[in-house]
């Protein structure tokens, strides 16, 4: 490739050289998604499945492409990973030549290092958002992504937020990505859970940790979504959750208790609320308080509560008939349901120090 380099080669004249390398297809994308340059099977922007591989390639620290690798027989996946480590320094050295990034480009990784800032002005964020091509009425997520293992599940994640909105704008510096996704007008709600479903149905993003941030209304909202994405993942490990794509939403209750200043306030109202069930001693009583989270996560679903929790009916029945006679009453249908509720999340996320209680 650096020789191909020295002789003035463009993308395509790259590609060839991975083509011999490697057979099977590789195409290059820009930023929004269309093809720079493909060889092999493919003409346009593969589908990201599991023989794909995907991965950045930034100019001047601008994302301005990404390089996706299928090799014909999966015994060349050990070449196919050399390719994406190596081959997106040569890339980024020819796109510069062929392709710099436009002011399209430029504009929208100033507005990502503008909303990823503690406080930004506002008239320079939603100047910064304009050039972007942002409406302030639309409204957006924030997504941040950490790589667990190499770049390539962050070219996965940022392909897949293309695919998803074509009015994306993302940016990979290092081991981390940044992106504001516009939702569909019609139901943002939907929308966003849409969202994040799609991420976790994209092969390679296991290997990446990724939070989607709440739904904002208008460009002022833009660094809060981002700024809660990134306390949702640190959060997200933190407590020791599995998922690799974390929603936000999904944590609501748990950011907000490791907000509130005073613990002593929480530790008081969980042991108000649950003080008989933490009476049963800490093992049998986190069971319990798990087992009621989740009935009531489920809507008082019996049902999907058992397989949620991985246990026969009958046995959910005798957890839910110990949790009531201790709490002296079933709270569902009452006006203790709420506090009840807020009182298992904190608990279960850490928000209160369990020792205390």
């Amino acid at each position: 490739m650096s020789e191909e380099l020295a002789r003035g080669g463009g993308p395509d004249e790259l590609l060839e050289v991975l083509a011999r390398l490697l057979p099977g297809d590789v195409t290059l994308l820009d930023a929004t998604g269309d093809v720079i340059a493909a060889l092999g099977n493919e003409i346009t922007a593969p589908a990201t499945g599991s023989g794909v591989l995907a991965v950045p390639v930034s100019v001047q620290g601008v994302g301005v492409a990404t390089l996706m690798v299928s090799p014909d027989d999966p015994a060349d996946l050990v070449t196919a990973e050399a390719i994406v480590e190596r081959a997106p320094a040569a890339l980024a050295i020819s796109l510069l030549r062929s392709f710099p990034p436009s002011a399209a480009v430029r504009a929208s990784q100033a507005l990502l290092r503008i909303a990823c800032q503690p406080n930004p002005a506002p008239e320079r964020l939603v100047a910064a958002a304009r050039a972007a091509g942002m409406a302030d009425g639309a409204s957006y997520v924030g997504v941040v992504g950490r790589s667990v293992d190499g770049p390539v599940s962050l070219g996965a994640v940022d392909a897949a937020l293309h695919r998803y909105a074509a009015g994306t704008v993302s940016s990979i510096a290092g081991d981390e990505l940044h992106a504001i996704v516009v939702l569909r007008a019609d139901d943002r709600v939907g929308s966003c859970a849409s969202l994040v479903e799609s991420l976790r149905a994209t092969p390679q993003a296991e290997l990446a940790r990724v939070a989607v941030g709440p739904v904002v209304t208008g460009l002022i909202g833009l660094p809060e979504t981002l700024a809660e994405a990134r306390f949702a993942l640190d959060l997200a490990a933190d407590l020791g959750i599995a998922d690799t794509i974390v929603d936000a939403a999904e944590l609501a209750l748990e950011r907000l208790g490791r907000r509130i200043g005073d613990p002593a306030l929480l530790t008081s109202f969980v042991r108000e609320l649950l003080g008989p069930l933490l009476a049963v001693g800490p093992e049998r009583a986190r069971r319990l308080i798990d087992t009621l989270d989740i009935y009531l996560q489920c809507g008082c679903n019996k049902t999907e509560a058992a397989a949620r929790l991985h246990v026969q009916r009958q046995t959910l029945y005798q957890r839910l008939d110990q949790i009531f006679a201790l709490l002296g009453e079933d709270p569902t249908g009452s006006p203790r349901l709420a506090a009840v509720h807020l009182a298992t999340r904190l608990y279960l996320g850490g928000a209160v120090d369990a020792s205390a209680l």
